[in-house]
């Protein structure tokens, strides 16, 4: 019999460190006089935090980084369609980096996103350096390689926000740090009490598999830096609820906010679905063409809160998802910022991998994030069948997004009375299908919408044809669709790379169901500001308009 001697030092260190632990009285980790806990004491101690490892899959074979002269950790999504590296850290905000990058072949092209940022490589041989001068979340292509992330988050003192809080250690409840048993029990019961208490539930580093998780009111969550929540690959072991007023399948989570208030999540550690690494396609497994996985969970989203108000969530790495990442619904003051959503996405089509998605709800933010999803990224929505909330107050500020389907859209599905008071601003698209897109299939007036600096870099060429603009209103099946779309602007938008064979569509329905008053103001073509809509698309037959579109300018 083999020995796994990794797996028997792994579990004597966890066990001497559950009996250090039992020295801090009533389940609470130690605690500086600053408010830091003794493991994080390093992050406040130097400009740049090169952060630890996760453990779960092995480290990058394709690339190797330096940061500032130190070897940094690349992580990989090995089970992806197509894999994902990334390498994490955090930097203050005077700091300057000097990273380093080496493949083990030549350098002939390559590319820093966003290409706004205007980051100068040297390549040389197999080794590409540049300097990095602020916080950002970037994407580093070099020749026919699988995409590399860099993902510098701005050093945040989570400890101050803790400061004079009960803490209470997950570690003093599980008995499995190393990801290879469920806790979800276990798990449910720390995060009760640390409700209970009012208290912050820390999670060290560790992997820490689970089924449902049910967050609770009035409770902060801690990732450290190196904790990884992650999804059990059995999906019984997660919880499906039936959404009021629709016959689609019922849908489950594996962080779960019903109902929640006053809750904060923070830390830059990661919740994984475990989609791609066993829940919805086994790992290795070979799908024929038009064939499903042996495994094939459907319709679980990574996070779901509904009926929730008052909740922040920063610095976490959400990733893996079988279904949408996160969505927000029939909620209100939701802030998210410096956020990392790293789905699967695959060579071709989409996978349903939609990103962050605020749908029914109000006064609601993303700022400074990251995308990468197999569908829709930043998407707002109107599902509330039950027609008490509108979708009002919606913010997406500074994320570069990667997508195959939509890079920021408005719908389908649009239902509430209005969706208004919507903005997306300062969004570095890399690719998409469609960039900028309103699509309303059902009752929902869409109004005061207002997209804005917008860097389109290139577009993903599905069959089916490729859009700048695409607003679009419809029937669902036999349903007629009443939403009116009006009161749009788009602004200081540059198409990086070109509109060769792009389009434009502006589609209202009906003498009811119409598009009016739309602005597009300093519309740019490889950074040159075009003058007429027949201009912006180059071919004639590239910009599709009916009769049911009124006001519809270029300035």
């Amino acid at each position: 019999m083999r020995i796994n001697r990794s797996k028997i030092v792994s579990r004597v260190l966890f066990v001497f460190g559950l009996v250090l632990s039992c020295a801090c009285s009533e389940q609470e980790i130690s605690v500086t006089d600053d408010g830091a806990t003794d493991e994080d004491t390093k992050t406040e101690e130097s400009g740049v935090v090169l952060f630890p490892r996760l453990g779960d899959f092995p480290l990058s074979g394709t690339f190797a980084m330096k940061v500032n002269g130190q070897a940094a950790f690349v992580e990989t999504k090995g089970h992806y369609d197509v894999p994902i590296h990334y390498a994490q850290l955090s930097i203050r905000s005077e700091e300057v980096l000097q990273v380093e990058i080496t493949v083990d072949e030549a350098i002939n092209r390559y590319s820093i996103s966003p290409l706004r940022k205007g980051i100068q490589g040297r390549a040389e041989g197999n080794t590409l350096q540049f300097t990095v001068n602020e916080p950002g979340y970037f994407l580093v292509r070099i020749n026919d390689l699988e995409d590399l992330f860099l993902l510098i988050n701005p050093q945040v003192d989570y400890r101050a926000q803790i400061a004079n809080k009960k803490i209470i250690n997950v570690t003093d409840y599980v008995s499995d740090i190393t990801g290879e048993t469920v806790q979800t029990a276990v798990l449910q019961q720390a995060i009760d009490e640390a409700a209970r208490q009012q208290a912050v539930l820390y999670f060290p580093d560790g992997i820490y598999r689970t089924g449902t998780l049910q967050m609770r009111s009035n409770m902060t969550v801690f990732l450290s830096d190196g904790a990884l929540i992650i999804g059990s690959t059995v999906e019984s072991d997660y919880i499906r609820e039936k959404e009021y007023g629709t016959n689609a399948a019922a849908c489950g989570s594996l962080i779960r906010l019903a109902g929640v208030s006053n809750f904060r999540m923070i830390g830059n550690g990661t919740i994984d679905g475990a989609a791609w690494s066993g829940l919805r396609r086994k790992p290795g497994e070979s799908v024929p063409e038009g064939g499903k996985p042996v495994n094939y969970a459907t319709e679980i989203y990574l996070m779901f809160a509904s009926d929730c108000q008052n909740l922040y969530f920063d610095g976490v790495v959400l990733r893996d998802p079988v279904f949408w990442n996160t969505r927000i619904f029939r909620s209100r003051e939701v802030r998210m910022e410096n956020i990392k959503v790293l789905n699967d996405r695959p060579e071709r089509d989409w996978t349903n991998t939609d990103g962050i998605v605020f749908d029914s709800s109000l006064h609601c933010s993303l700022r400074n994030a990251v995308i990468y999803g197999g569908d829709d990224n930043c998407v707002v929505k109107g599902r509330d069948r039950r027609l008490e909330y509108d979708t009002e107050d919606i913010l997406y500020d500074g994320v570069l997004t990667v997508t195959n389907s939509s890079g920021v859209k408005i719908g389908t599905e649009t239902f509430v009375h209005r969706i208004n008071e919507v903005v997306f601003r300062n969004i570095d698209i890399v690719s998409a299908q469609r960039s900028i897109v309103i699509d309303a299939k059902d009752g929902s007036q869409i109004s005061n919408v207002r997209f804005e600096n917008i860097v389109i870099e290139g577009f993903y060429k599905l069959s089916g044809g490729y859009r700048l603009i695409d607003f679009r209103l419809m029937n669902r099946d036999a349903v007629p669709c009443t939403s009116t779309i009006s009161d749009i602007k788009i602004s200081d938008v540059d198409v990086w790379n070109g509109m060769d064979g792009v389009k434009v569509r502006f589609e209202g329905k009906d003498d009811e169901a119409f598009i009016r008053n739309v602005t597009l103001k300093d519309m740019k073509v490889r950074h040159q500001k075009v003058e007429s809509l027949q201009e912006l698309v180059e071919k004639a037959n590239n910009l599709e308009l009916n009769n049911y579109v009124y006001q519809l300018l270029l300035e």
